[in-house]
């Protein structure tokens, strides 16, 4: 158990005592003045816990209608107190809230526990998104002398953060893993490509220039030198990844990062154009961190690109251009990834960085692509921002500090 739910059993049991006490209290026929100034005191301490207390509770009979509630649940909810007590939960914060064609008990959500603690009586705990939050609801059964359920405590936790930090775990794990295999596959590839090339060389050499004989084997050098290119972005990339941050140019970072998908965009008949200056400013970074956050946005566009386009097309293009920029006083390098894919529906558009959500069909994506590369962002004082229109393009704006010497 760890802290926080250590503390959570805590108060929750300072409040099953002070209510005992008040109960005892309120029980005597006969009342001094002593024995009221101290019932007032408690009623003020469980106000005060119940109100300040930095989990959203919720007490709810047992038809589920809101009895009370403190400021952190109506918060949560984004709902004014007013709004919610004496009404039924599922009619105010459950899924078929608004609907109109159920009614009553029809409109119980499906993923409700109350219905559990009938049968067990026992509390139960569940997850689940919230107002693009992610919660965790813990609903505790209370009982009358008679052994019968007449209210329901429900503890509301805000746990976006460490899901977040559990998401970002996993992918890292699986980038570890993935760099360890792009390292192998890179050297076993390393050797026989360079005897290619120096085959290559050979009958280059010992042809006629111009001939087919000689064009054959500069063709072959030429693509043998790809293959040694994919093959250093390759081992780049599978380096250890370690949270050491250096000056970067950004320009080497893309170009590396492009020539692993370049060749994918040809296959699929899209065309890629960049516009980087190899003058711009250097940036501050970890380019194996900045080059994960950019392969993510090069498969993303390629994605929507292949979704709007079966094969080739004069709009199947992503465009990236890169410049210098101010944003309230600081300078950045700007880049921006253009696609005229399928775009992003603008009801999700702010939800594309929430970890596990994906506009991909299942098992095509895992959600959590862009919640890491706006992390990693995020530890390098840079920003990511989206502009869409559903079936026209996505514009992804990348933007990073510039190198302070570089700014002075």
């Amino acid at each position: 158990m760890d802290h926080k739910d250590k503390t959570k059993t805590q108060l929750i049991k300072e409040l099953e005592a002070s209510e005992k006490r008040i109960r005892d209290l309120e029980g005597l026929e006969t009342r001094n003045k002593e024995e009221e100034e101290t019932a007032s005191e408690l009623l003020h301490e469980l106000k005060t816990i119940f109100d300040n207390l930095p989990l959203g509770i919720a007490y709810l009979d047992e038809n589920y209608n809101m009895i009370s509630v403190n400021k952190f649940f109506s918060e949560f909810t984004g709902m004014d107190e007013d709004d919610l007590i004496g009404k039924a939960c599922y009619d105010t914060v459950g899924e078929y809230a608004g609907d109109s064609e159920k009614e009553g008990y029809e409109r119980i959500c499906t993923f409700c526990k109350k219905n559990t603690c009938f049968k067990t009586r026992q509390p139960t705990v569940m997850e689940r998104p919230l107002k693009g939050k992610i919660v965790r609801v813990t609903t505790i059964p209370e009982f009358h002398e008679d052994g019968e359920i007449y209210r329901f405590l429900e503890i509301v936790e805000d746990i976006t953060e460490m899901m977040n930090m559990q998401a970002e775990t996993m992918r890292a794990a699986h980038l570890a893993s993935l760099g360890e295999l792009a390292a192998g596959v890179a050297h076993e590839i390393n050797n026989p490509a360079n005897g290619i090339i120096n085959y290559a060389q050979m009958l280059a050499n010992i042809t006629e220039k111009g001939s087919r004989e000689n064009e054959i084997g500069r063709e072959i050098m030429a693509e043998g030198r790809r293959i040694a290119r994919i093959v250093k972005s390759l081992l780049s990339f599978a380096r250890d990844r370690k949270e050491e941050k250096k000056p970067a140019q950004i320009h080497v970072i893309l170009e590396e990062t492009l020539s692993m998908t370049e060749r994918l965009f040809r296959k699929h008949g899209a065309h890629v154009s960049m516009d980087v200056a190899g003058d711009l400013p250097l940036i501050y970074a970890n380019p194996q961190q900045i080059q994960q956050v950019f392969l993510n946005m090069l498969n993303n566009a390629r994605y929507a690109l292949n979704q709007k386009y079966a094969g080739t097309d004069e709009e199947k293009r992503l465009d990236i251009t890169g410049e210098k920029t101010t944003v309230e006083g600081q300078s950045f390098v700007r880049i921006t990834f253009l696609d005229r894919g399928t775009g992003i529906p603008a009801d999700v558009l702010n939800q594309v960085t929430d970890p596990f959500f994906s506009t991909k069909p299942s098992g095509q994506g895992t959600g959590l692509g862009l919640s890491i590369s706006h992390g990693i962002l995020s530890d390098h004082n840079g920003r990511l921002r989206f502009e869409s229109r559903e079936g026209e393009y996505t514009k992804v704006i990348v933007e990073l500090p510039i190198y302070k010497d570089e700014d002075e």
